[in-house]
C-alpha cells in the first residue's frame, strides 16, 4: 500500500479543509509514493512512540495530535521536536496526522464522543465548512448526575472524573440538555450556554472557563484531554481493515498519568 492511498482514505473521512488555520494535520513526514505494510495507530506522538512503532517494524505512524504546531528553524536533537524528527529519519518511519479535521468531520470525534456519552438527538454546536461536520454535539440526557458519571467513568476506562458545579443534591437530578466538546474544550463555553446547555462535558478547560462555565447556569464534567480521545485510535485503524495493511495499535497509559 502506498502512503498516498492511505492520504485519500484519511482525506475522504476527514476532509483537510475542516482543519482550524492553526493546526499541522496531513502527511508530515515521509513521501506520498513510499511503500507501507504495517501502519501503527497512535493518540499522541512522543519519542517513546515513535521507538515502539520503530521496534515494531511500523513503515508509518498515524496519529491524532500532531507535532510542527509550531515552526522551527533547526532540527536539533537536544529538542523534543527535533529528536523526534531524527528518529523518524532514522528508522525511515513516515507520519501522518489528523487532528481538528477529524474532530469536526461528519462521523469523526465530535460524533463517536456524543455517542459514547449517550447524547439524544446530538445536534452541532458550531457548524463546519462541510454538510454534517462542526465542533461541539448538543443532546439530551436523561440519566441522574450520580449514575452518569458511574456510566462515564465505565465508557472512558477512568476512575476519577473531575467535576464543576456538581454538588451532592444534584446526584438525583438529571442533566437535562447537554453540551459536549472532545479534548480541549474551554473556547466552546459561550457557545454552550447560548445553546441552553445546563451541562458542559468535555476533556479538560482552563479555571477561567470553568467560571463562565457556572456563571453561565451550566455544571461541568471533565475527562482528561486524551482520555476525552483515545477512541481516535481505533476509529482511524478501522478505516483500513480488508485493505491488506498490517495494523497496529499504541495504548497510551494516558489515564494513570492524568491526562
Amino acid at each position: 500500500m502506498k502512503i498516498s492511498e492511505i492520504m485519500k482514505i484519511m482525506n475522504e473521512n476527514y476532509p483537510p479543509e475542516l482543519a482550524e488555520e492553526w493546526d499541522n494535520s496531513g502527511l508530515l513526514f515521509g513521501r506520498p509514493d513510499d511503500d507501507v505494510k504495517r501502519a501503527f495507530f497512535t493518540l499522541n506522538v512522543t519519542g517513546d512512540v515513535i521507538l515502539e512503532a520503530a521496534q515494531a517494524g511500523a513503515d508509518i505512524i498515524i496519529s491524532h495530535h500532531p507535532i510542527l504546531l509550531k515552526p522551527i528553524r533547526q532540527v536539533r536533537t537536544d529538542d523534543s521536536t527535533g529528536y523526534m524528527i531524527s528518529i523518524l529519519g532514522k528508522f525511515g518511519i513516515s507520519l501522518f496526522a489528523a487532528h481538528t479535521n477529524a474532530d469536526a468531520a461528519a462521523g469523526g470525534l465530535n460524533d463517536k464522543f456524543a455517542e459514547m456519552l449517550e447524547l439524544e438527538d446530538p445536534e452541532i454546536l458550531e457548524a463546519g465548512k462541510l454538510p454534517g461536520s462542526g465542533i461541539g454535539r448538543v443532546g439530551r440526557v436523561r440519566t441522574r448526575y450520580g449514575e452518569y458519571i458511574e456510566k462515564l467513568k465505565k465508557a472512558f476506562g477512568t476512575k476519577n472524573v473531575i467535576t464543576v458545579g456538581i454538588e451532592e443534591e444534584d446526584m438525583y437530578k438529571r442533566p437535562g440538555k447537554v453540551a459536549a466538546v472532545n479534548g480541549g474544550g474551554g473556547s466552546y463555553v459561550g457557545m454552550a450556554v447560548k445553546a441552553g446547555a445546563r451541562l458542559f462535558v468535555t476533556g479538560e478547560m482552563n479555571y477561567h472557563a470553568d467560571l463562565e462555565a457556572v456563571d453561565g447556569g451550566m455544571r461541568v464534567i471533565k475527562l482528561g484531554h486524551g482520555v476525552s480521545e483515545m477512541m481516535a485510535v481505533d476509529m482511524f485503524a478501522d478505516h483500513f481493515k480488508g485493505t491488506g495493511l498490517d495494523i497496529l495499535r499504541y495504548t497510551e497509559d494516558i489515564i494513570s498519568r492524568g491526562f
